[in-house]
């Protein structure tokens, strides 16, 4: 599946989930600031990718993209987050890597979640689902 196909139906998907149009989406639109998704929405985005792109992502995988560890090993709004986390979620949201050594608090992670990030999710399952049936 091409990028631009598989993009197509994330954003279909965007406007399902959050009841906007269609046209009204850009791969850079972010999620939370711009077309208004809280956290549960986007816990329900992730189900309904796994069902359109019919790969598992299972709940643990769905957490683990959304478990912010922190400085301090507490998840409070002040903690900066670890070095491994910001490098973890670079895959997925690049803007991170112009923040350099800058410190990280879990408030400014979500926000930054654009249409595309939801992409590079998917594409990574969609990858290891390929090598894992290629392999078999």
């Amino acid at each position: 599946m091409s990028k631009d196909e598989a993009m197509a139906i994330i954003m279909a998907a965007v406007a399902d989930c959050l009841g906007v149009e269609v046209d009204a989406i850009q791969a850079q639109s972010r999620l939370i600031t711009e077309l208004d998704a809280d956290s549960l929405d986007l816990v329900d985005l992730m189900f309904t990718l796994e069902k359109r792109f019919d790969i598992q992502l299972g709940q643990a995988r769905v957490e683990s993209l959304f478990r912010l560890e922190t400085d301090s090993g507490d998840f409070g709004p002040a903690d900066h987050l670890t070095v491994a986390t910001v490098a973890r979620l670079q895959r997925y949201v690049p803007e991170l890597a112009a923040r350099g050594s800058a410190k990280v608090t879990p408030a400014e992670i979500l926000p930054l979640f654009t249409v595309e990030t939801l992409w590079r999710f998917v594409d990574e399952q969609l990858r290891t689902a390929d090598t894992a049936a290629t392999s078999s």
